[in-house]
C-alpha cells in the first residue's frame, strides 16, 4: 500500500509542477502580448498623427491673415508633438527590445524596428517640411 500510495502522490506533484509551470507559461505569455499591444497601438497612433499632421502642412490656404496666424499656430503645435514623436519612437524601441528579450523571438527586434523604421523616416521627411 505504501508503495502505491507513494506513487500517486509521486504522479499528483508532477501533475502539480506541470500546472504550476503552465500558470507560469500563461503569465508570461500574457505579458509579452500586453507589450506587444502596447507596442502595435503606440506605432499605429504614431504613423496616424504623422499622416494628420503631414496631410495638413500640404493643404493649400488662402493667403489672409487669419489663416496664416492659424496655420502658425498649428505648425507650432505640430513641431511639439513631433518632439514628442522621437522620444516615443525611443520608448517603442526600448519596448521592442524588452519584448524579443523576454519572448526569446530573435526576429522579433528585426521586425519592430523596421516597423519603427517607418516611423522616423516618416518622422524625419515630416520635420524636413
Amino acid at each position: 500500500h505504501s508503495v502505491v500510495l507513494h506513487n500517486k502522490l509521486l504522479f499528483i506533484n508532477r501533475r502539480w509542477k506541470e500546472v504550476i509551470e503552465s500558470v507560469h507559461q500563461f503569465k508570461h505569455d500574457e505579458s509579452i502580448k500586453k507589450k506587444r499591444d502596447e507596442f502595435y497601438g503606440g506605432r499605429a497612433k504614431l504613423l496616424d498623427t504623422l499622416d494628420r499632421i503631414e496631410r495638413e502642412m500640404q493643404d493649400y490656404l488662402p493667403c489672409t491673415m487669419k489663416t496664416l496666424k492659424e496655420q502658425e499656430n498649428r505648425l507650432y503645435d505640430a513641431q511639439a508633438e513631433l518632439d514628442m514623436f522621437n522620444q516615443t519612437v525611443q520608448v517603442l524601441s526600448k519596448l521592442s527590445q524588452t519584448i524579443a528579450r523576454e519572448s526569446g523571438e530573435a526576429n522579433a527586434t528585426a521586425e519592430m524596428n523596421s516597423l519603427l523604421q517607418i516611423c522616423f523616416d516618416k518622422l524625419q521627411h515630416v520635420q524636413e517640411y
